[in-house]
């Protein structure tokens, strides 16, 4: 989301809350007057802003020792396989290499959408059918007057929009949503921030009926829409090119090589089909690791050292991102952080959580090599 080269895609946090370093809350607002990069100090800046904010800060990771003697090295290849052992793990790289480590940190982020059908997957490879709205040139295939059909109404759904309207595209969007509802706008002042420990004080039970009764009420008050998407979305409702269909697509079938055909369906009833040119999957990440199929989770999932939470919301650690095995035991080597640590705290999805996230586990991590190496000596 932050490398897609299109001004329209904006954060959902504004600039003063974006800063790398908790400790630092003005870096990223001085990064942007240093860089002019973006006119958006004291509002919501482009994704691509800030990915080139990101990627900067690594550059200099990577360029140089940092102060305390610690070098970084980048292997610009994917990790297949993970073998904790006794002393260290052992990170398998596609093209053969091995790398051991004392420590070793998932930080894995999002998974691309899982199907939002699970029958006659025909449609998965349909030219019509676009089931990452992030990918290199995802909208440039719709025309301008194409019918289009979003699955899904949360932020990426806004994204999205957003992408086509500044494309000048006129044809009619339809919008299938279980829950019917947009993310609310940001108001004019910043809100304080939500606290996490309602969360982790519920039971397993109560989680549950938390995700089964109010999930999508709460995603769309906690994750909200910069403004003046928000306007642009009331404009193209307003105006009747948006409309929205409530309920859940029950299969997605080829209706001829140019058009697919999503049949949904809501409160148990079918909703009389719907046809369109191209049919964009905007329904959110997939979360459930007992099903995430990339080599690496797999094989941590097979022998038991990697463990889906019963809520299918990420993986079972302890407070510090430590992984749980199958027996329960904590990992002494595998550590993780960001979405995959939503079932212990749930709202671990944008950046003032991710940075804290990273900057304890960094503390925690720096600590255990401390008492290493005083134990070595």
């Amino acid at each position: 989301a932050y490398t897609a080269r299109r001004p329209e895609y904006l954060l959902n946090v504004r600039s003063q809350q974006l800063s790398a370093f908790p400790d630092q809350p003005d870096h990223f607002l001085n990064w942007l007057r240093i860089t002019k990069a973006d006119s958006c100090t004291n509002s919501f800046c482009s994704r691509q802003s800030y990915g080139r904010y990101l990627q900067q800060l690594m550059g200099q990771v990577l360029e140089w020792p940092s102060s305390n003697g610690i070098r970084c090295y980048w292997h610009a290849q994917a990790a297949t396989a993970v073998l904790p052992g006794a002393r260290q793990a052992t990170v398998r790289l596609a093209d053969g290499t091995t790398l051991s480590s004392d420590y070793v940190v998932l930080a894995l982020g999002n998974f691309a959408p899982p199907p939002p059908a699970r029958t006659d997957l025909r449609y998965l490879t349909h030219p019509s059918y676009h089931g990452n709205p992030w990918a290199q040139g995802a909208l440039r295939t719709i025309g301008p007057d194409d019918p289009v059909l979003l699955i899904g109404s949360g932020l990426t759904a806004v994204d999205v929009l957003m992408g086509l309207h500044a494309d000048g595209h006129r044809g009619p969007i339809t919008v299938v949503s279980g829950h019917g509802r947009w993310p609310a706008a940001h108001r004019l002042h910043p809100e304080e921030a939500y606290p996490g420990c309602i969360w982790q004080a519920w039971p397993l039970e109560e989680q549950a009926r938390f995700l089964r009764h109010l999930g999508g009420i709460w995603s769309v008050v906690r994750h909200r829409s910069p403004p003046q998407n928000a306007a642009t979305l009331a404009h193209l409702l307003d105006t009747g090119q948006v409309q929205v269909v409530p309920g859940r697509v029950d299969h997605i079938l080829p209706a001829n090589s140019h058009t697919l055909t999503v049949h949904v369906r809501h409160a148990g009833r079918a909703v009389p089909p719907l046809t369109a040119r191209h049919v964009v999957a905007c329904h959110g990440p997939l979360l459930d690791y007992s099903r995430i199929q990339e080599p690496l989770v797999a094989g941590l999932r097979a022998v038991g050292h990697l463990c889906p939470d019963p809520l299918h919301l990420g993986i079972l650690t302890d407070e510090h991102g430590a992984l749980r095995t199958a027996q329960g035991d904590v990992s002494d080597r595998l550590f993780t952080l960001g979405p995959s640590r939503r079932p212990a705290c749930f709202e671990s999805t944008a950046v003032p959580e991710l940075r804290q996230q990273a900057v304890n586990l960094a503390q925690e991590l720096g600590r255990r090599l401390l008492a290493q190496q005083v134990a070595a000596y």
